[in-house]
């Protein structure tokens, strides 16, 4: 695994205003959130020598999801409102507490629908599964910018999914306004990947990894075109709408 930049754990550099410290993941005190703290070098050990379970459970996952289909074609449809409900709730709750948990750290590091829909939501869980799988022993930092982003849309993104399960009304302008967040997230996303390869190539002030900057490369690319597809269809679905009630 080749690196690109410095990532050695401790290390000022010359004319630098900020701390080269990679072993040391950014934390508040332990003892406020005592059922935080674990062995997180023993899990990164583990995570990176056994990448492939990521790769075992996204074929799991796809395949999961066209069995029951397939299960499901000559049977009636289940009322999964309220399970619907307190599932995305949860998740939109746990995306809420990881934004706020990782603002700090942002801030600190500052100073220093259809069949494209679920494609596009099937093969972004897969994918982003195994992508942080690989990457996360690698403890970049640029991995926090990443990690605030999605939290930050997935804490708006799950809310929303919960309350259109229950047929809540909700502003077709507030749909454009997450999918348009989704879009911005794969495109900041992207374009971090190029910025901090680039600083770590030309001035080391960065830790990069050349097999993390193809991979995040590949996949946020594919990314800005689902989610750009995905933004396109949601705008024209609303101009639709417009055009019948007039």
């Amino acid at each position: 695994m080749s690196q690109i930049g410095n990532c050695a754990p401790h290390r000022l550099v010359e004319n630098s205003t900020f701390l080269l410290n990679y072993t040391a993941l950014p934390s508040v005190d332990s003892s406020l959130y005592p059922f935080s703290t674990f062995t997180w070098k023993g899990w990164m050990s583990w995570i990176a020598e056994n990448w492939h379970y990521s790769i075992i459970a996204s074929v799991l996952y796809i395949v999961g999801i066209f069995s029951l289909k397939f299960w499901m074609k000559s049977r009636p449809a289940y009322d999964l409102k309220g399970p619907l409900f307190y599932w995305n709730a949860a998740l939109g709750l746990f995306s809420i507490a990881g934004f706020i948990g990782l603002f700090p750290d942002w801030y600190a590091s500052l100073r220093g629908g259809g069949v494209h829909g679920s494609m596009c939501h099937m093969y972004h869980h897969a994918v982003t599964l195994i992508m942080v799988w690989i990457l996360t022993p690698m403890l970049e930092p640029v991995s926090r910018y990443y990690c605030f982003m999605n939290y930050g849309v997935h804490s708006l993104m799950y809310p929303y999914f919960a309350l259109k399960a229950v047929d809540y009304y909700i502003p077709r302008w507030i749909s454009s306004a997450i999918s348009s967040l989704q879009f911005l997230q794969m495109v900041v996303g992207i374009s971090a990947n190029i910025y901090t390869a680039h600083i770590a190539k030309t001035s080391g002030e960065c830790c990069r990894y050349e097999t993390s900057i193809l991979i995040s490369q590949v996949v946020y690319g594919s990314f800005v075109i689902l989610f750009g597809k995905l933004l396109i269809d949601v705008v024209n679905r609303g101009k639709g709408g417009e055009k019948k009630k007039l």
